[in-house]
């Protein structure tokens, strides 16, 4: 998840970087439906971490495409991004 992490905090804190590199970061829309498609131990862990219910789960915002989109991150501020993914990534 270190891309992935690394996309996160630089998204939700610009001010602080001139540069982050994410090589083949997991990039999935999160959200409680998305959860509900994994396999049991990924739905029992992410329901440990973010809810098992629809209504009390907060999966949705750890999304990128969220963090990206909200109030976070001023749309002065967004840092340009280059994502690269290759076509035979299970996650691309």
């Amino acid at each position: 998840m270190g891309a992935y992490g690394s996309l996160k905090i630089l998204l939700r804190r610009p001010e602080l970087y001139g540069a982050v590199s994410a090589l083949f970061p997991w990039v999935e829309d999160l959200s409680f439906e998305f959860q509900r498609t994994q396999g049991f131990i990924s739905r029992l862990t992410l329901g440990r971490v973010f809810g098992k219910e629809a209504e009390t789960n907060n999966i949705r915002s750890e999304s990128l495409f969220v963090i990206l989109d909200g109030p976070c991150v001023p749309q002065s501020d967004r840092p340009p991004l280059l994502i690269v993914a290759g076509d035979a990534e299970r996650w691309s």
